[in-house]
């Protein structure tokens, strides 16, 4: 297990903004997944959807996500909304010392019992699409 902060939650429910802040709070480097997949590969990720679909991005997500996970002990790291979807991302996720579900109707869950307060939250609109409900019982399950 490393120490790793792992934060989880739909596409706008702020994990980087809470990320960033968190990190710096707590002297530790921030990673957001999703930032990491568009400078590796060069590319948006609009654009991998569309050249490689949807399983071909959940591929590459999956690699990257493996691979800052082996670089980083003490990080803390941003999910990319849907990274729950895949359940070896589910599985590499659970193994780190705590995840964070940023939920932003319900606000924030947490595995452990200890519990990082932000003095706020941004507030943001959602597209109806982050919010499926399918998705909600995937992200409490690795928290």
């Amino acid at each position: 297990m490393t120490d790793n902060i792992i934060l989880v939650g739909p596409m706008g429910a702020g994990k980087t903004t809470i990320g960033k802040r968190l990190a710096k709070h707590l002297h530790r480097p921030f990673v957001d997944v999703d930032e990491t997949i568009e400078k590796r590969l060069g590319v948006t990720i609009q654009t991998i959807f569309d050249t490689e679909g949807e399983s071909g991005f959940r591929e590459r997500e999956k690699n990257i996500l493996n691979d800052i996970l082996n670089e980083n002990n003490n990080a803390v790291i941003a999910t990319g909304g849907g990274c729950i979807l895949t359940e070896d991302c589910r599985k590499m996720i659970v193994c780190q010392r705590l995840i964070i579900h940023i939920d932003p109707i319900k606000k924030v869950f947490v595995k452990l019992s200890v519990l990082f307060l932000l003095n706020s939250h941004p507030s943001h609109k959602y597209e109806k699409h982050c919010h499926l409900p399918s998705r909600q019982p995937l992200r409490r399950s690795v928290t």
